[in-house]
């Protein structure tokens, strides 16, 4: 799982009504939208994916901003689906 230090939440990939997914912090219950794959890939970078969807990538593109909200895509497409893990001191 991943979860905020700020908050104690955990990432969590729900089902929207549209049938799609949407990323929301909910209370750690360990269900399968709270549950991650983390990959290594290349560069000290990593892709991420729900346990409970194996065929969406955690995305993102160059034009995101403060209080953009990433996404799900089907396939790793270059740098938008790649993440970095860093530990702040």
């Amino acid at each position: 799982m991943l979860i905020s230090q700020v908050s104690g939440l955990a990432l969590d990939a729900t089902r929207a009504r549209s049938g799609g997914q949407n990323l929301v912090c909910n209370a750690i219950f360990g269900g399968p939208g709270q549950r991650w794959k983390i990959t290594p890939s290349e560069k000290g970078t990593y892709t991420v994916r729900s346990v409970s969807d194996h065929v969406h990538y955690l995305s993102m593109n160059e034009r995101a901003e403060d209080g953009w909200q990433p996404w799900f895509k089907s396939s790793v497409e270059g740098m938008g689906q790649r993440w970095e893990f860093k530990g702040l001191r």
